[in-house]
């Protein structure tokens, strides 16, 4: 899958088949019309194109050192950021992933943008969009405009419904809402696949390998959407492994001056892995962050909590199925 950040003329000479859209989360939704759009590419000897924005649209209205995990419609935060999304759509069968930047669309009228970006530079014959897309300066255009224009400028429009599982509208902003509510199987059910948080280790305080739990740290971007505060049961990805694992988010109140921050203990797991790039799948909370009197208590809740960890080999192959 190529991946195009920037204004291109790449695709000079190359038709394309595209699906517009933020496709943040990429849940079950947005992948059943991708698997039409390359089911389409396919058939019809095109390029395969997802047409993105980075930053998101409403991201971009939002300070980039905001703080995690404000009160639910605060803030607006990423289900997948942009890494995070390029990993599940090198898995999709798309040959090109173009990641715009917002700025550069916005003052375009709905004609602009079809004439100048679709047909022009793209040459787009097949265009795929939810039904509730809106494009241009001020979204003025939807999909009955885009449909006239596209029979004025030469393709297709395939316009895909909502899709609903077990009643609930399958959308990115019931996602942000199950996620902040810690209900992660429903959070799958819509996603396809286990939440997950992906970045690379850094160096912590070994304050865990002192009590002898050793964590592997990262730092999210500030973007990411991360489940409350709080203790949790998860799966984490390292180096093409699978490992059961503890996963804390939060301040560490039982020591000082510890920061914000996700640090998982991986069941059986040793090694050096700073610089690595792990995946962590949240499956269950298990309590809220609590502040201790001592570490040695600290010590001795790690343990119950670690009793609770283990589980059935089947939940890891669940997790690496829908997940890697």
């Amino acid at each position: 899958m190529l991946v195009l950040h920037t204004d291109t003329d790449v695709f000079c000479g190359k038709e394309s088949a595209v699906a517009i859209g933020n496709f943040d989360g990429l849940h079950i939704g947005h992948m059943r019309l991708i698997n039409e759009l390359t089911d389409c590419a396919r058939k019809a000897s095109l390029q395969s194109v997802i047409f993105t924005f980075n930053p998101h649209p409403r991201a971009a209205l939002v300070s980039e050192t905001a703080p995690h995990n404000l009160a639910p419609g605060t803030e607006f935060s990423l289900i997948l950021t942009p890494p995070e999304r390029e990993f599940i759509l090198s898995g999709a069968g798309i040959d090109v992933l173009l990641e715009y930047n917002f700025a550069a669309l916005a003052d375009l009228t709905p004609e602009d943008f079809v004439r100048d970006v679709l047909a022009a530079r793209l040459r787009c014959r097949e265009v795929f969009v939810g039904c509730e897309h809106r494009f241009g300066r001020g979204k003025t255009g939807d999909s009955a405009l885009l449909k006239a224009l596209g029979r004025k400028y030469g393709f297709n429009v395939h316009v895909v419904p909502n899709l609903t599982a077990d009643g609930v509208k399958v959308s990115s902003s019931a996602i942000r809402r199950l996620v902040a509510e810690r209900r992660f199987e429903d959070a799958r059910r819509l996603l396809g696949r286990p939440y997950f948080v992906m970045g690379r280790v850094e160096h912590g305080r070994q304050m865990g390998r002192k009590l002898g739990f050793p964590t592997v740290n990262i730092l999210p971007p500030p973007a990411k959407l991360l489940p409350p505060n709080g203790v949790y049961l998860t799966a984490t990805a390292v180096k093409g492994q699978m490992y059961q694992s503890l996963t804390n988010i939060g301040f560490s109140p039982t020591f000082e001056n510890a920061g914000h921050k996700l640090e998982s203990h991986l069941v059986n797991f040793s090694g050096n892995v700073y610089g690595e790039t792990v995946t962590i799948y949240f499956l269950k909370w298990l309590r809220d962050e609590v502040k201790f009197n001592s570490s040695d208590e600290l010590a001795a809740q790690l343990r119950d909590d670690l009793s609770r960890v283990l589980y059935d080999g089947a939940v890891i192959a669940t997790v690496r199925a829908t997940g890697e």
